[in-house]
């Protein structure tokens, strides 16, 4: 009869799955974070303007802003 050592014993390469799911879980998050926040910031720039470009551009521009926000924060700090 085997004992619990050898019962609760993971096979090797086991443990590197359950890694794999919770890394892409992660980056999900963040990429699902990252398209809110440009989505929002696009749409707060439009509204200011008073118009209602399709989602697509609203995502783009905020992309942008936030891309030109990094560049000018990376520029300062080097």
């Amino acid at each position: 009869m085997p004992s619990n050592a050898t019962k609760n014993r993971r096979e090797p390469g086991q443990g590197s799955l359950d890694f794999g799911q919770l890394l892409f879980d992660l980056v999900g998050a963040i990429l699902t974070a990252i398209v809110r926040l440009a989505m929002f910031s696009g749409r707060v720039v439009y509204a200011t303007l008073g118009t209602t470009p399709p989602l697509e551009i609203m995502l783009l521009t905020g992309l942008g802003i936030w891309a030109l926000i990094g560049a000018i924060t990376a520029w300062v700090f080097l």
